[in-house]
């Protein structure tokens, strides 16, 4: 019987991961000893939305305007908020066509 590939996924909500090294060795150590690793951060402006960094896979979204809710809650109350924003939809809709890559 075949082993499965262990699937690991990072959600940063404060920051690029290029500059959580805490987040990029724990990333790099996994992907070394043989999982699939991807990462979902805020975009600094000047990265591209996906990318491949030290095999690691990392999606990026825009990120949100001070103020706002953590991405993790801001998802959540979309979901299940009503009279949800074309803003919210549009931001959805730009983190799940990146996952769909």
């Amino acid at each position: 019987m075949k082993a499965r590939k262990l699937k690991v996924l990072f959600l940063i909500e404060d920051g690029s991961y290029l500059y959580d090294n805490r987040v990029r060795r724990e990333a790099i150590c996994l992907h070394q000893a043989g999982a699939k690793v991807s990462v979902i951060c805020p975009n600094s402006g000047k990265e591209p939305l996906r990318s491949v960094v030290d095999g690691v896979t990392v999606y990026r979204y825009p990120k949100p305007a001070l103020g706002h809710r953590p991405i993790c809650l801001e998802l959540g109350h979309s979901a299940r908020d009503p009279g949800i924003t074309e803003s919210r939809l549009e931001f959805a809709g730009t983190l799940t066509g990146l996952l769909e890559h």
